[in-house]
């Protein structure tokens, strides 16, 4: 396991003025009531999903790998801490990942099936030129604004080794979307299943 930095000068709330909130709202990303000064001012996705392919390819060519981003402002709310990242990435470095306390509800982790999920994550291959790892950024950003009127930014990202995961379909309540970003660990040496640690700097 690595833990490293990693530098994404375009990922910022740099161009977001004070009043953003009160902008006028308009249905974007599929969600409602997005303040348009947030779309306009928003991070460049792309230039952020294109610096991170860059780094997986060079670092894990053919390679399978999972990615888990993780916002400090969201955990923190969520798991009623006060963490910075530093401590987080201590916590993962030694379990293996970051749901220490798994009873939290509002987590997301309820599902149709009651299939049990160990977290969420991303699939990636680094040789393939996916076009789609931008909505790893853009999910965080505008679900943050949607659920509690204020964008989320990554400051972690955790990278699995995609071999050592289970990937668990489900469904939710309400709805017959199968979601395939559930995994599980194989076995019990959560902690080998980390490659590294990539602590976001912007």
């Amino acid at each position: 396991m690595r833990i490293n930095e990693i530098n994404f000068p375009y990922y910022n709330l740099d161009k977001i003025g004070k009043s953003a909130n009160t902008s006028p709202k308009t249905e974007y990303y599929g969600l409602k009531n997005i303040p348009c000064d947030y779309i306009e001012g928003s991070p460049d996705f792309q230039k952020t999903a294109d610096t991170l392919r860059d780094y997986l390819r060079e670092n894990y060519p053919n390679r399978e790998l999972c990615i888990r981003g993780i916002s400090m402002s969201e955990h923190n709310r969520i798991n009623h801490t006060n963490l910075c990242a530093d401590d987080l990435i201590g916590i993962i470095s030694k379990i293996g990942h970051d749901r220490y306390r798994p009873d939290i509800n509002g987590q997301g982790y309820e599902n149709e099936q009651n299939k049990k999920i160990d977290f969420f994550a991303y699939d990636v291959f680094p040789c393939i030129d996916d076009s789609d790892l931008i909505y790893f950024f853009m999910s965080f950003y505008y679900f943050g604004i949607s659920n509690h009127g204020e964008p989320s930014l990554l400051d972690i990202i955790t990278v699995y080794d995609r071999t050592k995961l289970n990937m668990i379909e489900h469904t939710y309540k309400g709805s017959n979307d199968i979601k395939r970003d559930g995994f599980t660990f194989k076995n019990e040496n959560k902690h080998g299943s980390v490659l590294e640690i990539l602590k976001i700097i912007r």
